[in-house]
């Protein structure tokens, strides 16, 4: 079970801390009949970039991940379930696009 979901048919889920070495995963349910596109996932604040991985698991380094830098954000075509994990505490919101 994911620690978050992105329920359709919202839009985002806004300031989830991600506690530093700590996976968090997020379920992202499609929004109504339109498939999931992509999200947008933005680190709003953290000293070390957050890693993103389709699945439940990740490690920061993970050379599969996409890499999001602090102060930054980044689009990302997810699966169903999505694992986040950063080296340092950070906050970071998801947005459907």
């Amino acid at each position: 079970m994911a620690d978050h979901v992105l329920a359709a048919p919202n839009k985002g889920l806004y300031e989830i801390d991600l506690p530093a070495e700590t996976i968090v995963t997020v379920e992202v349910e499609p929004a109504g009949s339109e498939p999931v596109t992509d999200v947008e996932v933005l680190v709003h604040d953290a000293d070390t970039p957050v890693y993103v991985r389709n699945g439940t698991a990740v490690d920061v380094q993970d050379p599969q991940a996409y890499l999001v830098p602090p102060g930054t954000s980044a689009a990302y075509v997810p699966a169903t379930t999505i694992a986040l994990i950063c080296a340092s505490d950070s906050r970071v919101s998801l947005i459907r696009r």
